[in-house]
């Protein structure tokens, strides 16, 4: 018989949310904001406004916050259900992005940079592109300048 194990519940704030909580005029609305996002978050308590004007702009930024929970919601239950069955379902074999109708293997143009002294007919067909995907480490001092 196995165990149920407790979930650790998380609460993640996106940074306009943050940014828009901070823009609050007074510290204890700020903190309050942020108490309430938690509230609902982990225990799933709706936070209660009052009818002064200073209340309804709260409800009014509860509201807009709400939306974006109900998105992150949605897409974590999606992704929990496609993580039990091994991850996102695999597109149709003939669907595109967009862009191409299928997804060339090597591109039929291409340059190659040791015949940069040849034609460049020839030097665009002779280009290997397995160097496309290597890694460049890039090490600049704090006090040297870059262009």
């Amino acid at each position: 018989m196995e165990q149920e194990v407790e979930k650790t519940k998380v609460c993640s704030i996106f940074e306009p949310t943050y940014r828009s909580i901070m823009l609050l005029p007074k510290e204890e609305t700020r903190l309050r904001m942020f108490v309430n996002l938690c509230d609902y978050a982990f225990d799933e308590i709706e936070p209660q406004f009052g009818n002064e004007p200073e209340e309804k702009m709260l409800q009014a930024l509860w509201t807009q916050f709400m939306v974006v929970f109900t998105q992150a919601k949605k897409r974590a239950k999606i992704n929990a259900i496609n993580g039990r069955k091994g991850g996102r379902p695999r597109k149709k074999p003939n669907e595109s992005d967009g862009f191409f109708n299928e997804n060339p293997k090597k591109p039929t143009n291409t340059f190659s940079y040791s015949s940069a002294g040849s034609s460049s007919a020839a030097a665009v067909d002779n280009y290997d592109d397995s160097r496309i995907d290597e890694e460049i480490d890039i090490n600049i001092d704090d006090d040297e300048e870059v262009y």
